[in-house]
């Protein structure tokens, strides 16, 4: 169980350099060819870890995932059912944009569940909670879900999870 909780937090950590990483390779250089970029840069995803972690991420493939596709089935106009199906749509839609894999889908889905819960009411009590325990939330909210993402297949993840007997005692 440890050596799979170390590898998890590894992967964590090496997700976290990839997107400084990437952001940086994108912004600098567009600064000196002349694009207009904001010379403050908003703070990584993981430095505002909190259960709206959700809200972070990739902002041009979440505007792009908040609007074009889901328009036509309502997008958050609609019923609290509907829009619940529309954001795990939409985080499915987002696992699916990353890979061909059904881990993808899972990881997709997984972040989905995560957020309709969070806007059913998680939200409410996370809000009311101390600081530290809402960013622990997040943090492990987020972590079992690069579990899927890493995976080279469903059985892969499982292994991981089933080598956590403390989360696996807590979805029985």
């Amino acid at each position: 169980m440890l050596e799979a909780w170390l590898g998890l937090g590894a992967y964590t950590i090496q997700i976290y350099f990839d997107f400084a990483g990437y952001s940086n390779m994108a912004i600098r250089p567009g600064t000196c060819l002349g694009f207009c970029i904001s010379a403050k840069l908003p703070p990584s995803v993981y430095c505002k870890l909190d259960h709206g972690f959700w809200r972070g991420g990739t902002s041009s493939l979440s505007q792009w995932l908040r609007g074009l596709p889901l328009r036509p089935v309502g997008g958050s106009r609609g019923s609290t059912a509907e829009t619940y199906r529309n954001l795990w749509l939409r985080l499915l839609l987002c696992g699916l944009w990353h890979g061909a894999n059904w881990t993808f889908l899972v990881w997709g889905a997984h972040h989905g569940c995560l957020l309709v819960i969070e806007r059913a009411g998680l939200t409410r009590v996370l809000n009311r909670a101390p600081a530290l325990a809402a960013r622990l939330y997040a943090l492990f909210a987020v972590m079992t879900a690069w579990v899927w993402f890493r995976a080279r297949d469903v059985d892969h993840a499982l292994t991981f999870f089933a080598a956590s007997p403390a989360f696996m005692a807590g979805l029985t």
